[in-house]
């Protein structure tokens, strides 16, 4: 008999739970696609960007693309965002240049390749830990063919 009742409470919830899970959002993709940036092989969809961004500017220059952003993210959450992103992304970090000081003007530089590419993220800022006026510039060289 208890078997029974399980069976039709199981029967009776299966198709909601099923509903449920397929009316769930996504969680929003953290990329410089979803930024409006837009380089070539879909590659915006395959950098990782941070959600707290104004996109100032956006140009290619001999087959580089330029982006030039600012941030609100605190210093220390944008770093950690580019500094762990990036190989959970796939990217492959040459080289990660870190600030020492934690006030005052400082940048962090990241250096990568990966996805038929090689990128470059700067980030610059000034201020108190948490930093102000902060600002950054994408560079990536899709591989040439």
């Amino acid at each position: 008999m208890q078997t029974s009742k399980i069976m039709r409470f199981l029967t009776a919830i299966l198709p909601l739970v099923m509903v449920a899970g397929l009316t769930q959002a996504e969680p929003e993709e953290l990329t410089a696609a979803r930024q409006g940036i837009e380089l070539p092989a879909n590659l915006a969809e395959k950098i990782p960007f941070p959600a707290d961004v104004t996109v100032g500017g956006q140009r290619e220059v001999v087959g580089t693309f330029y982006i030039n952003f600012q941030f609100s993210l605190a210093w220390p959450e944008a770093v950690a965002f580019f500094a762990d992103a990036l190989p959970a992304a796939g990217w492959e970090v040459t080289s990660e240049t870190l600030p020492e000081q934690a006030t005052g003007p400082r940048s962090a530089t990241w250096l990568a390749s990966g996805h038929d590419a090689e990128l470059s993220v700067n980030l610059q800022t000034s201020g108190d830990v948490q930093g102000s006026h902060s600002v950054g510039v994408l560079q990536v060289r899709p591989a040439r063919r």
